[in-house]
């Protein structure tokens, strides 16, 4: 099974690339990700340049089925995240393209 990258493990490596004190790295990564989120509760996009658009999609209610008992039920409208991955990202994670920022850091 492959590990997920979490909050903590941003924050650990950012300790470890910035020398950065633990509890600053995961203030830090925990406060990008409220603006994150607060931005798009509001629905604007938010781009990250090399990486993405993550946008707010409104999915309309809809008619599902119980795949179980095959009995129809009413699914709500709502708000989902979507991300847009920039070209770049694609080509990265098809191992078309190194990474950019490799000789800067």
């Amino acid at each position: 099974m492959k590990k997920s990258l979490t909050r903590a493990g941003i924050a650990a490596q950012l300790e470890e690339k910035f020398c950065m004190p633990r509890k600053a790295a995961l203030s830090f990564v925990y406060d990008m990700f409220d603006v994150m989120a607060c931005h798009l509760q509001k629905g604007q996009h938010v781009k990250i340049s090399s990486f993405g658009t993550f946008r707010i999609l409104h999915k309309k209610e809809r008619t599902g089925r119980n795949p179980k008992t095959q009995e129809k039920a009413m699914i709500a409208a709502r708000r989902v995240v979507s991300l847009r991955p920039s070209s770049y990202l694609r080509a990265h994670i098809n191992g078309e393209q190194e990474h950019r920022y490799k000789k800067m850091l």
